[in-house]
């Protein structure tokens, strides 16, 4: 029986060496080298090691330096396909720049290892990203190898448009597919298939535009523009564009009224001059296409008599400071010290300089010899900066002669419609000065005083009037008024922001976590849930077709994400939420595409391209991006075409339904670019709201741009004080210059956590959890929820589920439910009765005309007596 046991052992371990040894010949692995080439010194580098899925992203396989700035490895491979990047100095992570292909959520190196060489094409006509403006018979592919060869050991697949096509053998190395010629872009994919195995080894993947029936570009000037004297005018060809999808490829400004000017920058989309006469001035622009179309549009700039009031800031230092250069930095230049270089005025002895601030309570500092940051020593007031000092305050008053609103009792009326402007102040001897754009489809005025008279039997279309005050010698900024003109004629004041985000309760969710579906239909399918929590809005993190988990990485504008479902879902969802009364944001993506996008690849890939012209280029042909974001591609919005590209994707989703848009990076795009997107969302829809995402919160963002911004203030001195770095009285100091330094109608959205930040509970304790929960469901502004905050969630993305904390969720509802059946917290005022920085109080009311609310807030650890003073009827 032993002897039995000890044959069938080993004919075990005969049968496991013998299946061992066929495996490794059917499959061993493979020796390969990575190669990091860094002879030109671009990176400073200590050790690199190269991480994939071959070490679980692990740094086990550090690269030598061969003498010549070569780093290089061998490691054996399984054979198939792996992704993987560098690591330099244990913290960049880069892609290897030698390799062409990536892929993943990441956007990781992507190789196919093999013991053979693989095929690969080396060459395409017409190249990836060209335009095709005469018929071509084919699309041809050079390989690095003879064709003969390749199609022994592979079969090769060619795609257009997600069609196969035929392919004829046309040289030893080159194959040719007919070419589809039907006007606009056309993609095209090509794999090789490994015959025995089944698997693809090698995939390629470009794209073409057809554009053989010219059509005449569009040229579009910009609207009117009103601006001060001694100020920089930039003339603007945003919206220009070719109805053919391609580039235009010459731009030339003219001046054709008004004194003569200094015209810079002519051919290009943006001239400019400088404004140092008043008067009325035009401008013609000219464009062309490829195929030498012409199109032309005027414009319109009217200089103000007198030049932007501007605030002076003057300081000297004690005897013991002597600085050879002094900077002025504060809220109003996100505290840069390269923006505002004083100058020393030998007459006052004092560092001097005056800027443009608008109206409001600004926070500054003086930089001396770009190190020594100080207060003002001249100005007792001042507040602690959250680092130990303090920060001194400039207040600008407002002048209430040129404050006011726009008014109309006259909608019904069928023949005229009337809007006045009625200033905040009752001064005399104020004149109204107003103006008609030059784009208008009538360029006809009708005014008496401070009233706009507008005759509705005028062509339909948007106008835009512009009303400027002048008193005393002093003129204010232009008031803007559109009047959309259809069947129905309805006006807005340009800077008026959508009433129903006002009393809202906002919700963020991502989709891929927010159900056990992770799609839209589940989404659906929690709408009565959100309903009865009491959300009014829902945000939902991007919807857009990409690689990654986040969605911030587009590969389309136009698409929904495939894992989330269809565009109709998303239709469904809109309509089902509108049923529930609860609008739907949209998250949109203007600043980037993700790397893999095809128009990315292909200017990347041809640098002929004219879609080249659509991103930023380093001198080293590397792409430009913010931060770390190495695979979300900037793109370049000195190109009125991509202007254009963004804003129809801008209509396309309100056409959609959606009722708002979060502008994601909203700080990195030009403000002239969110102008016009404003009045190109406003002519859609009025009530569209636009949250710009700019941190931190700037005043520039609302010159009629954006309704609403992240208030970065509040949760900024809301951490600041609960971690002592600064008193209680920064929060409601914060939210005062909210109101002092935005513009009428500014809107807020107050938050503890979203998607970007740490939960809150996690930083601090649960009592103080709830006292801040309390206080967003109290003050002013629009609170936001973010996912799984309800039930006390304490990771970032959770894998959302009811019932994890019913406690906290009551409470939560009931901060929810309390807000909104108090007209006081949702729209009433606002009034500190106590700050008591000492003994850390904090007393405020909220009144309505139908009630009022008292909330008193201790921020101490011991319990405190405070008196009541009013008879708040909630």
């Amino acid at each position: 029986m032993q002897r039995l046991s000890q044959i069938i052992l080993f004919l075990f371990l005969l049968i496991s060496l013998t299946l061992i040894a066929l495996k490794q010949q059917i499959s061993p692995p493979v020796k390969w080298t990575f190669i990091f080439d860094n002879s030109a010194k671009k990176y400073d580098i200590r050790e690199i090691a190269v991480v994939g899925d071959f070490s679980d992203w692990q740094k086990w396989y550090y690269l030598k330096n061969d003498g010549s700035g070569k780093w290089q490895i061998t490691i054996p491979l399984k054979e198939g396909w792996h992704l993987y990047r560098f690591v330099i100095n244990n913290t960049l992570w880069i892609k290897d720049p030698m390799v062409k292909a990536y892929d993943g959520p990441y956007s990781n190196s992507k190789i196919f290892v093999s013991s053979r060489p693989i095929p690969k094409i080396e060459k395409t006509t017409p190249a990836t990203g060209s335009w095709l403006y005469f018929a071509l018979d084919s699309l041809r592919f050079y390989f690095n190898q003879s064709l003969d060869k390749i199609l022994q050991n592979f079969d090769l697949e060619i795609y257009i448009d997600s069609t196969r096509m035929q392919y004829d053998k046309k040289q030893k190395n080159m194959v040719a597919v007919s070419l589809p010629l039907s006007e606009g872009e056309h993609q095209w994919q090509v794999r090789l298939i490994d015959k025995k195995k089944k698997q693809m080894v090698y995939e390629k993947e470009g794209i073409y535009f057809v554009n053989l029936k010219n059509v005449k570009p569009v040229a579009k000037a910009g609207a009117t523009q009103i601006v001060f004297l001694n100020q920089a005018v930039r003339l603007n060809a945003g919206m220009s564009f070719d109805p053919d999808f391609e580039p235009l490829v010459r731009y030339e400004w003219r001046q054709v009224g008004g004194k003569k000017v200094k015209l810079k920058e002519v051919e290009t989309p943006f001239a400019t001059f400088w404004a140092n006469q008043a008067g009325r001035y035009k401008f013609r622009l000219m464009v062309w296409d490829s195929a030498g179309a012409q199109a032309r549009d005027e414009t319109e700039v009217i200089v103000l008599p007198a030049p932007k009031k501007r605030v002076l800031f003057s300081v000297q230092f004690n005897d013991g400071i002597k600085p050879q250069k002094v900077s002025l930095v504060g809220e109003f230049n996100n505290w840069k010290a390269d923006v505002h270089k004083m100058q020393w005025n030998p007459e006052t002895q004092k560092w001097q300089i005056a800027i443009e601030l608008p109206p409001g309570i600004w926070e500054y500092k003086y930089v001396v010899d770009d190190s020594l940051w100080l207060p003002d020593p001249q100005n007792k007031e001042k507040v602690p900066d959250g680092w130990n000092g303090f920060n001194s305050l400039k207040r600008v008053p407002r002048n209430k002669v040129f404050e006011g609103r726009f008014y109309s009792n006259s909608e019904q009326a069928e023949r005229q419609l009337k809007v006045a402007f009625v200033p905040d102040s009752s001064a005399q001897n104020v004149k109204f000065h107003w103006f008609s754009d030059v784009n208008n489809p009538v360029n006809k005025l009708k005014t008496r005083a401070n009233r706009l008279i507008f005759d509705k039997n005028w062509p339909h279309g948007n106008y835009y009037y512009y009303l400027v005050m002048e008193h005393d010698r002093n003129w204010s900024a232009p008031q803007k008024l559109l009047i959309n003109h259809f069947e129905e004629t309805e006006w807005m004041d340009l800077r008026k922001t959508p009433d129903w985000a006002d009393t809202s309760v906002f919700y963020s969710l991502f989709v891929r976590k927010f159900t056990a579906q992770g799609d839209l239909k589940g989404v659906i399918s929690e709408l009565p849930y959100l309903k009865s929590l009491g959300v009014d809005a829902i945000w939902l993190l991007p919807v857009y077709d990409g690689p990654t988990e986040h969605g911030y990485a587009p590969t389309s504008l136009f698409t929904i994400e495939k894992d989330y479902g269809s565009l109709n879902d998303y239709r469904q969802l809109i309509e089902e939420a509108h049923r529930l009364g609860i609008k739907v944001i949209f998250d949109f993506i203007a600043n980037h595409l993700s790397d893999q996008h095809r128009f990315v690849k292909a200017a990347a890939e041809n640098q002929k391209s004219p879609l080249r012209s659509w991103f930023y280029w380093k001198p080293d042909g590397t792409w430009g991006y913010h931060n770390d974001w190495d695979t979300l591609v900037n793109l370049n919005f000195n190109n009125p075409w991509v202007r254009h590209y963004i804003l129809n994707s801008a209509l396309y989703w309100l056409n959609v339904g959606v009722d708002g848009f979060r502008c994601d990076v909203a700080w990195a795009i030009p403000h002239d670019f969110w102008k016009q997107f404003r009045r190109v969302v406003k002519e859609v829809n009025p009530q569209c709201l636009l949250l710009n995402e700019v941190l931190p919160r700037q005043w520039m963002f609302h010159d009629f741009e954006f309704d609403m911004s992240y208030d970065t203030d509040f949760y900024g001195n809301v951490l600041d004080v609960l971690r002592g770095q600064k008193p209680l009285s920064a929060i409601p100091f914060g939210m005062e210059k909210s109101v002092t330094n935005y513009p009428r109608y500014s809107q807020v959205l107050r938050y503890l956590e979203n998607h970007d930040l740490p939960r809150f509970n996690t930083l601090f304790g649960k009592k103080t959890v709830e006292m801040m929960t309390k206080i967003l469901f109290t003050v002013p502004g629009t609170p936001l929820i973010y996912y799984g905050q309800e039930y006390y969630a304490t990771k970032m993305r959770p894998q959302f589920k009811h019932g994890d904390n019913e406690k906290w969720f009551d409470f939560f509802k009931k901060r929810i439910k309390l807000r909104k059946q108090s007209e006081a917290l949702k729209l009433g005022g606002f009034q500190n009765l106590l700050i008591d920085d000492g003994g850390k109080v904090w007393k405020y009311a909220r009144s309505s005309k139908e009630d009022s609310v008292e909330v008193i807030v201790n921020f101490s650890n011991t319990d405190k007596k405070v008196k009541i003073l009013r008879n708040p009827t909630n």
